[in-house]
């Protein structure tokens, strides 16, 4: 089993999080066109067949549509490191026959998605996850040789502190450690007042962001575990445990299935990983493959395509969910 995760979009520290592999992907894997600007047109097109396609043309927001235009040449990049590891496609390297196309071994591969947006492949052996934070885009690709690939789930949440999820989201516990972490907080400062170089106001934006930073984390963890489990938000969120202040991987049981998960912390940024129990040693071989907004870019250009039959035009307006 290979489990990799794929980022496009800000320049993350080349070294990686602790036990993260972090590459560079090989630039000349990338079909190049001739540098224009080509605008989005009203029938993207999806390497994993019309029905995807069709998806990613319910997304009327310019954005938005870009964003998950970025996620399917992700994904064409990771099956292409994936299939490299098991010797059907040498990695780095570019078919000189098929300008236009995909490489055979994957020509045939599509994308469905279930009534909440939860792509799955056609092919059982491979399982993926998406998730987006502002101007980035996250993949989390799964391959086995034998059976069916567990269940995944990816989120990341952007560190912001004028936007964040409302405590009844958290567990029980979880609301108590918080208010017990203020409350510590604030006998501290009251008894280090005199010794702190920090001004009151700045103690007090420190512990804002540490308690916001966590509340960031504790939801990425839910939609991780959410997306792994095929419910998303129709299961209560509360209902979840997204660990201790300190705590960066965990066990989780949703209705008799049981998730393990990993945070990563990159820059200005959470990550959370999830899969099936039983696998949990993958969250610490995933590889991190970052791609840069250069070549993801020409990667766009070869995926907006306007002349691609059977995907019909959306109504404006129309929005659907993606997981």
């Amino acid at each position: 089993m290979e489990l990799i995760l794929l980022c496009a979009g800000r320049s993350h520290d080349k070294s990686g999080p602790s036990g993260i592999c972090f590459a560079q992907a090989p630039t000349d894997l990338m079909y190049r066109p001739k540098d224009r600007a080509l605008p989005l047109s009203s029938a993207p097109f999806s390497p994993f067949g019309a029905e995807d396609a069709a998806h990613v043309a319910r997304f009327t927001n310019v954005q938005s549509r870009r964003l998950r235009v970025q996620a399917r040449s992700l994904l064409w990049f990771g099956l292409q490191s994936l299939y490299g590891l098991y010797g059907q496609h040498a990695w780095g390297r570019c078919p000189d026959n098929l300008p236009d196309g995909l490489p055979a071994t994957l020509s045939g591969l599509t994308l469905h998605h279930d009534c909440l947006g939860r792509p799955s492949f056609s092919d059982a052996r491979l399982q993926c996850s998406i998730s987006y934070a502002k101007d980035q885009v996250f993949c989390l690709l799964g391959l086995t040789e034998h059976g069916a690939f567990p269940r995944l789930g990816l989120d990341c949440e952007e560190l912001r502190f004028n936007s964040l999820p409302p405590l009844s989201m958290l567990s029980q516990r979880e609301q108590q450690e918080l208010f017990l972490f203020l409350q510590l907080q604030a006998q501290t400062k009251k008894n280090t007042s005199s010794l702190s170089d920090q001004s009151p106001g700045q103690e007090n934006e420190l512990c804002q962001k540490t308690l916001a930073s966590s509340c960031l984390r504790r939801w990425c963890v839910r939609e991780a575990l959410l997306k792994a489990h095929g419910t998303g938000l129709r299961l209560n969120p509360s209902s979840l445990d997204g660990g201790f202040l300190w705590q960066r991987c965990g066990m989780q049981h949703i209705e008799g299935h049981r998730y393990a998960w990993r945070c990563l912390a990159l820059q200005g940024l959470w990550v959370c990983l999830a899969i099936e129990e039983q696998d949990r040693a993958l969250l610490h071989r995933v590889r991190l493959v970052r791609v840069d907004r250069a070549d993801m870019q020409n990667m766009v250009h070869r995926l907006d395509r306007t002349d691609v039959p059977g995907v019909p035009d959306m109504a404006e307006g129309t929005v659907a969910a993606d997981s």
